[in-house]
This record gives structure tokens, sequence and C-alpha cells, in this order.
């Protein structure tokens, strides 16, 4: 417990100079006139960012341990150097915002950081993490391993989250990792909710405070089970509607083009490299170049140039780890590398995640014959009763939006002007919930995109709420919200944590055989497919063909094929 607490404070202080820097250099590229101090949220988001830029490109040439901290840090400490009023002035400004809060929301903030605190602490409960712990201990390792798809498909799958978890996991500190970020993320999303339903206090709430809302009593008890993990769904869904929150009160408030609209931009490139399925908020992101570029033209040309720098290391390690531009999509073939992943063996993980999405637990070449209506009453049968409330939520403001919608069509002109400003967020909700229900309708992959289109269907019924219990909606909400969390601290395992006052709670080693594949050797586990912190290389998949490119881990792995 107390070694996360030191790696929170220590991440928060890199992500803070890096974000400030990274913000200062914005504003100088654009010139931008000073404004005042951007949330603390926003700044360690955005700084964050750049350590995730940063970290992939050190990736490429050294392995992810003391080496790329000692050079993280070294960067920072010139970056205080370089900025260090105009980090000296946002400190004042957030301890100044500190003591001019509510305390009621102080208070709040102080019994979820307490929970969120002692469930990172607690053991990794996510299926998935089994994966991403493999994964990131190549990154520790070796960095980028070329072919490393071959030894695992799933290895492929490529997120830039792993990235700072790797450099943050101080392996070679310790031999069990420290993988506490998402529980630093889920703080920062408290901190940043707290900050957007402040309107509430007002009696004028916004849908950028209802979105903070949700996010504080949905999003972070819905993925509460990931805290403890290094998951990518739950800073994908996070981070969603963080840039919802941003660009809805951006909008809102039809700015200038400033530094709100750039963080916009810069944070969806810097999303889409967790995974694909937040790709629709590329949508803001080509507004914001359409403002940029119709201001000056230069400036749309600077931002093209800064998404091709956020996105570059992604690609790159794509094709690094899988030899396709875009994994797991064969059809995108455009490398000729010997350690490329067999187009079948591709396409067959494809296939697998759209089928497990419509009806998991059944072979993938039956689920994708299946017809709509054939599959459509399985995968309802499958879903967790959030996600029917959601879908029904969904199907019910959607209806009678459509139906006001109609009603006032001789009034339309009125309306879009009215609600022009809340246009883009909107479309780009829409356009998330869609990508995943044509795709691969596994909502937890859309719960960014769907809870925030449900908000905005459902602001009239808001409103009208508001507008009866105005005076004592903001107690209300705040007394519901302080009541959930209490019941999260109810339910956490004290008697376990105790067990865990300095470290947090180790992954599971289990028992693996030894496997001989090609001209090397592969750990195996004996039950089940994962390997967590098992030696590498680790594989549930040992293949005959697997075999290594050179002489060590480092120079990768191909398929040895006739």
């Amino acid at each position: 417990m107390l070694a996360v607490i030191v790696i929170w404070l220590y991440v928060s202080c890199l992500t803070f100079v890096y974000g400030v820097f990274a913000i200062a250099l914005l504003q100088k590229m654009f010139g931008l006139k000073e404004q005042a101090p951007v949330s603390f949220c926003l700044v360690a988001l955005t700084g964050l960012g750049a350590l995730t830029i940063l970290s992939s490109y050190l990736a490429i040439f050294i392995n992810l341990g003391v080496t790329a901290n000692i050079l993280v840090s070294l960067c920072a400490i010139g970056g205080v150097i370089l900025a260090r009023r105009k980090m000296g002035r946002a400190l004042a400004e957030y301890i100044q915002a500190i003591r001019e809060a509510d305390k009621r929301l102080v208070g709040l903030f102080a019994l979820a950081a307490f929970a969120i605190l002692m469930q990172s602490t607690s053991s990794a409960r996510v299926y998935d993490a089994a994966t991403y712990a493999q994964v990131i201990k190549w990154i520790e390792a070796y960095g980028q391993v070329p072919g490393l798809a071959n030894l695992n498909p799933r290895f492929g799958f490529n997120s830039s989250w792993l990235l700072p978890n790797a450099l943050f996991s101080f392996s070679f500190v310790r031999a069990e990792p420290f993988h506490v970020l998402n529980g630093w993320f889920a703080l920062l999303s408290v901190g940043y909710a707290l900050r957007a339903i402040r309107t509430f206090a007002c009696g004028a709430p916004t849908p950028s405070s209802i979105i903070g809302l949700a996010l504080l009593g949905i999003g972070i008890p819905l993925y509460w089970h990931a805290i403890s993990s290094p998951d990518v769904n739950t800073p994908v869904t996070f981070a969603l509607w963080l840039l919802f929150v941003l660009a809805t009160d951006t909008f809102s408030e039809r700015l200038e083009f400033g530094i709100a609209h750039l963080l916009i931009f810069v944070l969806a490139c810097y999303v889409l490299t967790f995974r694909l399925s937040a790709a629709p908020m590329l949508l803001l992101a080509a507004y914001i170049l359409f403002l940029a570029a119709r201001k000056r033209t230069a400036n749309g040309a600077i931002l093209l140039a800064l998404a091709v720098i956020i996105v570059a290391p992604w690609i790159i390690r794509n094709i690094v780890q899988s030899g396709y531009l875009i994994y797991p999509y064969p059809s995108i073939d455009w490398f000729n590398v010997d350690w490329k992943v067999p187009a079948e063996s591709v396409l067959v993980e494809k296939q697998w995640i759209e089928s497990w999405a419509r009806v998991p637990g059944l072979p993938y070449d039956q689920v994708l014959t299946m017809t709509l209506s054939d599959w459509l009453p399985l995968w309802w049968q499958s879903r967790p009763f959030y996600d029917k409330l959601l879908i029904a939520w969904l199907g019910l403001f959607g209806c009678i939006g459509s139906v006001r919608l109609i009603a006032n069509i001789q009034n339309l002109s009125q309306g879009y002007t009215q609600n022009s400003k809340y246009l883009m967020p909107f479309l780009a909700a829409l356009g998330g919930t869609l990508f995943v229900f044509l795709t691969a309708p596994d909502l937890r992959f859309g719960h960014g995109f769907m809870i925030v289109l449900g908000i905005f269907w459902a602001v009239p019924l808001f409103d009208k709420i508001f507008s009866i219990w105005r005076t004592r909606t903001f107690s209300l909400l705040l007394g519901g919200v302080t009541l959930e969390w209490l019941l999260l601290c109810g339910i956490i395992d004290y008697p376990a944590l105790t067990q865990h006052l300095i470290f947090p709670a180790a992954y599971p080693r289990p028992e693996a055989v030894i496997v001989n594949v090609g001209n090397f050797q592969v750990n195996v586990p004996k039950i089940g497919d994962q390997c967590w912190m098992t030696p590498l290389p680790c594989t549930p998949y040992p293949n005959p063909k697997l075999q290594m490119r050179g002489s060590t881990f480092a120079d990768g792995f191909r398929m040895n094929e006739p």
C-alpha cells in the first residue's frame, strides 16, 4: 500500500511536469495568449500522453527499465528548468483552488482516494490482465520484440497503455512488478468529475456536469474490479468520458480557438493508441483540425504533424510485433518482413474477436455463419444486467428524442441553433456506439460512448428534474454518490489487505511445463491459457513451427513456413 502511494506521487509529479511543459509548447507553437492554468487533471493526462509517446520511441531502442526511467527523469528536470515559472504559477493556482473548494467535494475525493487505494492494493481480477502482464514483462525486458505475436496471437493487440505500465512497474527494483496505473487514472478521473459537477451547486447543470456525475457514480464502480489490473478497457472508458466533458464544455461556451481545442485534438489521437474502439473520437479531432486550418492554414499543418508524432510509434509497434499496419486486419498487408504472423492466423484471431463479442463460448465459424435473428437473442441473454439496462435506456430515450425531433420539425432551424454546440460530441458518441455494435458488439468496448449518448438523449428529462428540485439536487446527488462510495469501501477485503501494507498483492504464478518448439523452449501453463508472471517466454499455444530469429529473445520470433 505504501509503495502504491509512493508510485502515485512519482507519476503525478512526472505527469505534472511533462503536462505543463507540453501545454506551454503547444501555446508557443500556435501563438496562443497566456491563459489561466489548465486543471491539474488535464495537465496530468496531457503529461501522461507525452510520457507514453516518449516511452514508445524509447522502446524502439531500449527496454523500459532503469535506463528509461533515468532518461525520463532527466527530461523532467530539464522541463522544470525551462518552465519553472509556469509550473510555480500553476501550483499556486491549484493550492488556492483546493482551499476554496466545497468541503463536501474535498471530503468525497478523500473517500474515493481511500477506496481506490485499497482496491489498487488487492489482487488482479481481470481475465485479460494475464495477457497484459506478459506483454508488459516483454516491454520491461526487451522493449519492442519483432514477431512477438507469433509466440501468442494475443500479444499482437497493441495498446499504448501498456508502455507507461511497463515504465512505472519498477521490475528492476523488485521481482514482482507494480501495475498500479489504473488506480492512479481512476483517482485522476474522480478529481475531474468532481470539478465538472460543481455546476450542480449553482443550480445550472450542463451535459458535461452530468457526464462527470455518470463517471463518478456509474463509470468507476462499473470498472471497480479492474482497478487493480493493467486492464486496457478501463483507461479507455475513463479517458473518453474526460474528453467528452472537455469537448462539451469547450464547444458549449463557444470559446475562441485555444488550448482547450488543442488538448481535445491531442488527447483524441492519444486515446486511439489505447484501443481501436476509440477511433470515433477522431471525429472531434477532425473538427478541431478544420477549425485550426480555417483560422490559419499553418495551424492545420502543425496539427497533422502532431498527429503523426503521436500515432507513428503505435503504428511502428504494430509492424514490429505482428508485421501488419493494424493488427488483426490481414487485408492491410503492406510489409514483407520475415517475422510477419501468417495471414490465416491473424484472420482466425479477428474472427474470434467478432464471434466472442456476439456469442461467447461457441466456435467462431458457427457464430459467424448465424443470421442476425439467430445470434441476437443469444447475445442478449449473455449480456449482464447493467448492459441490458443501458440498452433499454438508449432505446427508450432514443425513440423519445426521435419523436420530439419529428414533432418539432418546423422549428428545426431554431432547435439546431440552440443545440448545435453539442452536435460534435453527440455525433462522436453516436458514431462510437454504432462502431461497437457493427464491429464487435461487446459493450465493454463501448461504455465510454454509450453512456454519454444516453445522457445526450435524456438531457430534456434532466432539465425537467433539475427545474423541479433545483435547490435540493446537489445535496441529494452528493449524498447518493457518497453513499455509493461508502458501499464500495464496505466490500473491500480488509483482512487480506493487512498482508499488503507495504506492497500490493502479487500476481498468480501458474505451474508450467517446458515444451520444445522450433529451435528453443517455451513455458506452457499446465492448466488454462493464462501465463500471468510465468517466466519468459510463455505461451498457452506452443507451435512447432515457431523459431527464434536470432540468438536472443530480443531478436524476435518467426514462423518456419515451408
